[in-house]
């Protein structure tokens, strides 16, 4: 069978209809070219897993992009990134073996396997000592409110990269919760302090003003005003980019050596937080937004090892 872009259509509604996000169907489609065009690939019966190996080879020699925070930690991409890229051949494969029975099953075809890592988590004393650092190192005040918002937020909501890169101006000024519209259209109730409102306030006027370098000032032509914008001069007022944020977290990295900082590590440690504070596991579910709750109980590994510090601690003359 021919692989045209009418099967790709075809391959795009079958995702839509299981009410996946566009970023996550834009991701599934452009993995599925990628591979294509990797193998010259024009009609179906060549897909073989010999080629889907041969893919995976070539992925693995990848080097890891500048916009990482692995970058010069870590010579090619991870056998993470790999699973994400192979995962849409494997869904392409799914849906043709749904309508056509002479095809090579896509269970066969097998992700590498990933090294379960346990993530760090901040203490309250290194967030502040992040946060100094910000002061330090942002030299515009503009840059210095927006990595500041993005760190105390992220701390204190627990939200995902997505979620924080599509979030709304008018989402954060009625009041102190969020409702965040989820994985399968579901809302997600989010609550911010008063502190991190104060810091939204401040970096939406600052932006306001003339902007650094150019001291324009820079009329808002988009649709949609996002809270987290870029501050170059081309795009300013877009949306924020993910390589952007990833080039701040890599900055930062490097100055807290001792732990590995990332945009999910304060996720975690939001999450870890709770738990010191003994909030039940069901609440934190609902406020991480876990379809299951096995997902959340990795954290307990952490309480667990304070637990036995303290059992020690207490019957240590024994």
């Amino acid at each position: 069978m021919e692989l045209s872009n009418e099967l790709l259509a075809k391959f795009k509604e079958y995702l839509q209809n299981k009410n996946y996000k566009k970023w996550t169907i834009n991701k599934n489609i452009n993995g599925v070219i990628d591979f294509i065009w990797f193998n010259w690939i024009k009609d179906t019966d060549l897909i073989t897993y010999q080629s889907i190996e041969d893919y995976k080879t070539f992925l693995r020699q990848q080097p890891t992009p500048k916009t990482s925070v692995y970058y010069w930690k870590k010579d090619t991409i991870s056998s993470t990134t790999i699973a994400w890229k192979i995962q849409p051949i494997k869904n392409f494969l799914k849906r043709l073996n749904m309508f056509y029975n002479d095809w090579i099953n896509f269970n066969l075809v097998i992700c590498p396997k990933c090294k379960s890592i346990p993530m760090d988590y901040f203490e309250e004393d290194e967030i502040r000592y992040l946060l100094q650092q910000v002061n330090k190192l942002e030299k515009y005040d503009i840059n210095r409110l927006r990595c500041k918002l993005l760190i105390t937020m992220w701390y204190t909501t627990g939200m995902r990269l997505w979620e924080m890169l599509n979030l709304k101006v008018e989402q954060c000024l009625n009041n102190n919760k969020l409702i965040i519209t989820w994985k399968w259209d579901k809302d997600r109730l989010v609550f911010i302090t008063d502190k991190v409102k104060a810091l939204i306030i401040e970096y939406l006027q600052i932006r306001k003003q003339p902007i650094p370098r150019t001291w324009n000032i820079w009329t808002n032509h988009s649709k949609e005003n996002y809270v987290f914008i870029s501050h170059n001069q081309e795009t300013f007022w877009n949306k924020i980019s993910e390589q952007t944020i990833c080039y701040h977290m890599q900055k930062y990295s490097d100055i807290i050596d001792w732990k590995k900082f990332s945009c999910h590590c304060l996720r975690h440690s939001f999450a870890t937080h709770l738990l010191e504070q003994w909030v039940d596991l069901r609440t934190i579910q609902e406020l991480l937004w876990h379809s299951n709750i096995t997902t959340t109980q990795r954290y307990m590994h952490i309480v667990n090892e304070r637990l036995q510090k303290m059992h020690n601690l207490v019957f240590s003359w024994f």
